[in-house]
């Protein structure tokens, strides 16, 4: 089992590596996505929803950049979903944004039917188990995240 996610985190820091670094752009379908999500049980996982010409978005990619540095990637993990239409946009922001977490661009629109998404940003917190714990739809003030991954992560 450590194997397991000692592999998984070693992938996860790749693809963020590569798509922070790289015009690269991975996409992810809503069986993907729900594979990826089911694969980081042992830790708190943050889904962030967004897009590049969102002014909300960019304020919270600001802030969870932040966050993914104040914590250890062994209890948290934090994955970007884009619903951009464009590849050069999405990657234009990555590389703006510095973002240090592994975005995808979602390529399904049954994305967003699935995980109850029908407004960006949206966010959803999985406890260590996969299990929501909490869905924000629209900006989500880090200070409350962050009592919320504290939280899940001492238990």
């Amino acid at each position: 089992m450590w194997l397991k996610k000692i592999i998984f985190t070693l992938c996860l820091f790749l693809i963020s590596f590569s798509l922070a670094y790289s015009n690269s752009v991975v996409e992810v379908n809503s069986n993907n996505l729900l594979s990826i999500i089911a694969n980081s049980k042992g830790r708190v996982l943050i889904v962030n929803f967004w897009a590049s010409w969102c002014p909300y978005c960019k304020k919270e990619t600001k802030e969870l950049v932040q966050l993914r540095e104040q914590y250890d990637r062994n209890k948290l993990e934090i994955l970007g979903i884009s619903f951009d239409s464009s590849k050069h946009n999405f990657t234009h922001f990555l590389k703006k944004y510095k973002i240090n977490y592994p975005c995808y661009l979602a390529s399904d629109s049954r994305i967003s039917m699935m995980f109850n998404v029908y407004g960006i940003p949206a966010t959803i917190v999985y406890d260590k188990d996969g299990r929501v714990a909490k869905q924000f739809p629209g900006y989500v003030e880090i200070d409350e995240l962050k009592k919320i991954i504290d939280g899940l992560i001492s238990k």
